[in-house]
Parts: C-alpha cells; structure tokens; sequence
C-alpha cells in the first residue's frame, strides 16, 4: 500500500522517517509519542528521499553574453541547464527550465504492516512496518497531522478503520504556540478519518480525509453531518 503524509490539507507521497536509535516513523511527542519501527533488514529497500521542485524554479537569469550562458549557467541546486534564451534590449535572459528536482527529507513510499505477537504468549505488541509482499494492495497508509490554531483537535475514525497509532505534538510559529493532533492508519477504499475541532462554533467546523483507492481527499468546513453515526441520521432522501 501507498503512504501518505498529510498536513492538514495538504497531501504528500511518503511519511517521513527519522533513522535513529533505529529507522521508525514518530508521532506525538513527551507522554502522547509513538515509535513505529521499520523492520531493518527491510529499511535500505523502504527509505528513499522525497523528490521536490526544484527551489530555484521561478528564478530568471539575465547576461550580456549568450555563448558564455549557454555553455556555463546550471543550476545549483537541480543541475538542469538553462537553455530557452531569448534577446531582450539588454542583453539575453532564460528562465529556469522547471523539470529539474531536488532531494527532499527520507520517507517510506510503499509499505505494509505487520501485527507483532509474542511468540511464548500469542500476545499483540505491536506494529512492524516491513516491505509489501503484493503490488495490488488498494489501501493507503497515512498520516494525517492536523493542527489546532483556535482550539483542541479530536480525530474520529470508523471502528473497521486500523489504527496504528496516535498522538500530539506542541509546535511553536512566531509568537504561537498549537498543538498538532497526528494519526497513523490505514484506509480501505471508501474509508476516512474525521476531524473535529474544538472551537467557539464547532458546528461550522470540520475536517475530512477520504480514501476512493487510487487518490487522498481533504476538506474542512461545513457542518460536522460526517460524525454522526449512519444509523443515527434522520432526513429525507433527494
């Protein structure tokens, strides 16, 4: 299965690991911190960096002397060379060919997830994620981090929903203080997660994480119909 990053609203391929004491990805932090460890035999084939847009994509380079450009102007941070000039009244300008990419933090990209037991006593300890054995799994792991500016954040789920783990991380911005609700799972197609913030008119805020199988969809506002259970629901049918 695909894994996912998500900061509220914005989606990411790949979660984000940290490779010390061991490769693990990590949620929440202080008494509220999760560690869930990568199987290391499997860790060199799981971790790969996060390809981004190159951060210079937007710049324009101007000269005086196009042979000189066309030979020696590379990009630093991507390595494309800047190629498209054109003639302008003082001298000749490119612009940055935009294909190029950078590596970004370490992720996991496609994964799956094993229930560890006690050998001796048949008992759960938790979660390893190891290398995918099929290519058709249809479910997405994500982790969906959703900070809460005015209020607390409670993240609800469906009981068939696997949760892997949970947490909550205070992250400071400027004079800020939030604190950043994270949860782990994996979705089955047609499955979400919900997310309900806690502030002076929660019946005008809510979040939303939906699954369809192939692609990630995040919504927040509107009226929090998504909490209510399907046999609680009363209305007319359109």
């Amino acid at each position: 299965m695909k894994a996912y990053e998500v900061f509220e609203t914005k989606i990411k391929e790949g979660i984000p690991v940290i490779k010390s004491p061991y490769p693990h990805i990590a949620l929440g932090n202080g008494k509220t911190g999760s560690r869930i460890a990568i199987r290391k035999s499997d860790a060199d084939i799981l971790i790969r960096p996060r390809l981004l847009a190159c951060p210079d994509q937007r710049e324009t380079i101007f000269t005086s002397d196009p042979r000189c450009a066309k030979e020696n102007y590379i990009c630093k941070e991507c390595g494309q060379k800047y190629e498209a000039w054109e003639k302008v009244n003082s001298g000749w300008r490119c612009k940055h060919p935009n294909k190029g990419k950078i590596e970004g933090p370490l992720c996991i990209h496609e994964v799956e997830i094993m229930a560890v037991k006690n050998k001796e006593r048949a008992e759960f300890t938790g979660y390893l994620i190891v290398a995918p054995r099929s290519s058709t799994d249809k479910r997405a792991l994500v982790l969906w981090k959703v900070p809460g500016f005015s209020g607390s954040i409670t993240i609800f789920w469906n009981k068939e929903v696997i949760l892997i783990a949970n947490g909550s991380r205070l992250s400071s911005r400027k004079d800020l203080t939030i604190e950043i609700t994270e949860v782990l799972a994996i979705l089955k197609p047609g499955q979400k997660l919900i997310a309900r913030r806690q502030w002076h008119q929660p019946q005008k805020s809510y979040g939303q994480l939906f699954w369809d199988g192939k692609e990630l969809s995040v919504i927040f506002g509107g009226k929090e119909i998504f909490i209510i259970d399907d046999k609680e629901i009363e209305g007319e049918y359109l």
